[in-house]
């Protein structure tokens, strides 16, 4: 069973099944060498080779839960250690794994490993050497589909672009002279092309700008002025040179007509009853109430 993964050209098959092949032949192993047994049923096997799946898997679910707890990506030994322990219904503890380990090597003197070695998976794939490839599939467009391939799939690129056969190295050129040439010659067909071009569009005529008519129902057939609504009519708009205003020129400023204010006079007002108080004597001053001290005689 373990000869079917030692050619590398097997390696293409998933890891779940490898990994069922190779719990099978462990689950063989202990029931041949630990248990005693000569024989298994298929079914019986493939029972406990799930029963152990799903055991494994458990223990790498729990180690997982408790690196990334411990901000780790990555479980340690520890964390295996830890899921052992969390295992229910019956928990292993280190102790435990110690003990079983140093009876296994002294029932079996350390002899307990698979009788034939395992090959890793995948397998490292053997090179391949140059003078073993097809040098005519190299830069030829494949026209014939594969039998996988729907009918309305579109054809393949070049093979060379998508085959892992060989690395293709495209070789320059090395010699100034030809490189030059090559220069020139890319440089004159963009030439012969740009001229092409100017031709051709010389040639093509311009096509005339034809305005379409305007259907306007208020219009007459003949006088665009006919209409005797002043409403829908168009404004006449006079033609000349007095018409036309400058556009540069600053706004005039309105007609302002100038009024002549009349002026106000002014009137000196007169009183006369201070003129005539001051004229009193000194008693009559006093009696009215209109004597102050510092008033003369």
């Amino acid at each position: 069973m373990a000869d079917e993964w030692t050619d590398t050209s097997t390696t293409s098959r998933s890891v779940e099944e490898y990994a069922r092949v190779v719990s099978r032949m462990a689950v063989a192993h202990i029931l041949g060498r630990g248990a005693g047994f000569e024989s298994v049923q298929t079914g019986a096997a493939n029972a406990m080779v799930d029963v152990m799946a799903t055991y494994i898997r458990r223990i790498g679910k729990e180690a997982q839960d408790l690196a990334e707890h411990a901000g780790r990506t990555k479980p340690q030994a520890t964390d295996i250690l830890l899921a052992l322990e969390d295992m229910v219904p019956n928990p292993v503890q280190f102790t435990d794994l110690v003990q079983a380990f140093k009876d296994f090597h002294q029932k079996y003197e350390n002899n307990f490993s698979f009788p034939r070695e395992m090959p890793r998976f995948p397998g490292k794939k053997a090179k391949r050497k140059h003078g073993d490839l097809n040098e005519d599939i190299i830069g030829r467009r494949e026209t014939d589909q594969p039998a996988y391939a729907p009918s309305f799939a579109p054809p393949l690129p070049h093979r060379h672009t998508y085959s892992q056969e060989r690395h293709i190295v495209v070789e320059k050129e090395q010699d100034p002279k030809k490189i030059r040439i090559n220069l020139l010659k890319q440089k004159s067909e963009v030439h012969e092309s740009l001229h092409n071009l100017v031709d051709y569009k010389s040639k093509v005529a311009t096509p005339a700008s034809v305005v379409e008519p305007i259907w306007q129902p208020h219009l007459g057939r003949h006088d665009s002025h006919s209409t005797s609504n002043a409403f829908v009519r168009q404004p006449s708009l006079k033609q000349g040179p007095d018409h036309l205003q400058d556009v540069y020129k600053p706004p005039a400023a309105p007609f302002r007509p100038m009024i002549n204010k009349p002026k106000r006079k002014v009137i000196e007002p007169v009183n006369t009853k201070s003129e005539e108080n001051n004229n009193l004597p000194k008693e009559d001053k006093i009696l009215a109430g209109t004597y102050h001290d510092g008033d003369s005689e």
